[in-house]
């Protein structure tokens, strides 16, 4: 990946976390327990959880990975 690749997923990333921020239950849930996934970019979703206190980033996903070997 180029570097003009790399600075708009990162631009991307900061977008949907600053939405995170403000709504943390903006995203649907995973089919993890109370795991919401974002997709970043089509091949790229990142899982989080909210929980009283924060918002943990879970995983970073890249999409064309075989989903059964997604352990959250």
């Amino acid at each position: 990946m180029d570097r003009a690749g790399c600075y708009g997923i990162c631009r991307r990333l900061e977008s949907v976390l600053d939405l995170i921020k403000i709504n943390p239950d903006l995203f649907p849930l995973s089919d993890y327990n109370n795991v919401h996934k974002a997709v970043i970019r089509k091949q790229i979703t990142l899982f989080y959880k909210v929980t009283e206190d924060e918002i943990q980033l879970v995983r970073f996903w890249n999409n064309y990975q075989d989903p059964l070997k997604r352990n959250l």
